[in-house]
């Protein structure tokens, strides 16, 4: 291969015609501007400040007495209180008479009811006695369940079969009656009661 010549005078007066007449063109794809530079804090601004972690509160002694005192004035309740078993088995415990409507034969209206006792007319007081007497003689002559007419009073309302419950719960009645049931509607329903006396001792 030869090697290119230098210009003549001639064609380097031809060159530079031509370089006068070529114009810089714009750069059509620019690079993208670099992100400034972001100038840390000064070493100096750096916070060394060490927040130790809190530890767990721990109660004074005196404070760790009063909380005791305060639980064992307030015992845990006993979930197997809240069942109807439970309850029945804390009634037996106390001496309190039970709550026998569930028995079949209560469902049924399917027991004997014995002698009546109908509280009809009575006030509170006077009908406190009556039932007091009923119980205690019906259950000296052996007697295993009386019917005690409450009446229901204006919607369900009325005072002397509200305060029965109160009553037969009392310590002179817990000697005589052991349970007791809403009667069976051929007995009287709403108005009326089954109780079940204690054995003769």
């Amino acid at each position: 291969m030869k090697r290119r010549r230098a210009l003549t005078p001639r064609e380097k007066r031809m060159w530079e015609r031509v370089a006068k007449t070529v114009r810089q063109t714009e750069n059509r794809h620019p690079e993208p501007p670099s992100a400034p530079e972001t100038n840390p804090l000064p070493e100096d601004n750096v916070s060394r400040e060490i927040h130790p972690v809190p530890s767990p509160y721990k109660r004074s002694r005196a404070e760790r007495e009063d909380l005791e005192k305060l639980l064992s004035e307030h015992p845990k309740p006993d979930p197997k209180h809240n069942n109807s078993k439970g309850q029945t088995k804390e009634r037996k415990r106390s001496g309190e008479p039970a709550d026998r409507g569930n028995e079949r034969k209560v469902r049924r209206g399917k027991i004997e009811t014995g002698p009546v006792l109908d509280l009809h007319g009575h006030t509170q007081d006077s009908a406190k006695s009556a039932l007091f007497r009923f119980v205690s003689f019906h259950r000296s002559t052996g007697e295993s369940s009386v019917l005690v007419i409450t009446g229901k009073g204006r919607a369900g309302g009325g005072i002397i079969r509200t305060r029965f419950i109160d009553w037969i719960s009392e310590s002179e009645f817990r000697l005589h009656v052991s349970g007791y049931s809403r009667a069976h509607q051929r007995h009287g329903g709403d108005g009326a009661f089954y109780l079940f006396l204690r054995k003769k001792a």
